[in-house]
């Protein structure tokens, strides 16, 4: 059975952030767009548990023969009523630039970072540009 690369690509980007002890540090956990329960786990996280979790996604890939263009976007997201009354709360933009910071180099290319509330909800999210070859 042939791999998915944008799958290969989300699941190396979660284990790259998940070795960066400022997530643990933070309670701010690490998800991938397509996991099973994503919803139950962000409306566990973000609405009853820490506050603030980190999505990972790839919602573009071009193809450019042999390797596909793809955009990657790293969105956290955040309850900042349940939040920022904990100690050592990061904020959803927080979340988002530290991610943008520890993924721009040689594999991605960070491209922007916006944020803005989302009902009741602070988003911020990191965009970061790379090269998938097949």
């Amino acid at each position: 059975m042939e791999t998915n690369p944008i799958q290969t690509l989300l699941d190396w980007l979660k284990a790259t952030l998940a070795e960066d002890p400022w997530y643990a540090e933070h309670g701010v956990p690490v998800l991938v767009e397509n996991q099973l329960d994503l919803l139950s786990e962000v409306e566990r996280t973000v609405l009853s548990g820490t506050g603030c979790a980190l999505i990972l996604r790839a919602p573009r890939a071009e193809n450019n023969r042999p390797a596909l263009n793809v955009s990657v976007e790293v969105a956290a997201l955040e309850n900042p009523t349940l939040n920022r009354c904990r100690a050592n709360a990061a904020t959803a933009l927080d979340a988002a630039w530290h991610a943008a910071l520890a993924l721009d180099g040689a594999n991605l290319m960070l491209r922007t970072v916006e944020h803005a509330p989302v009902e009741g909800l602070f988003q911020a999210t990191a965009t970061l540009d790379t090269i998938v070859t097949r």
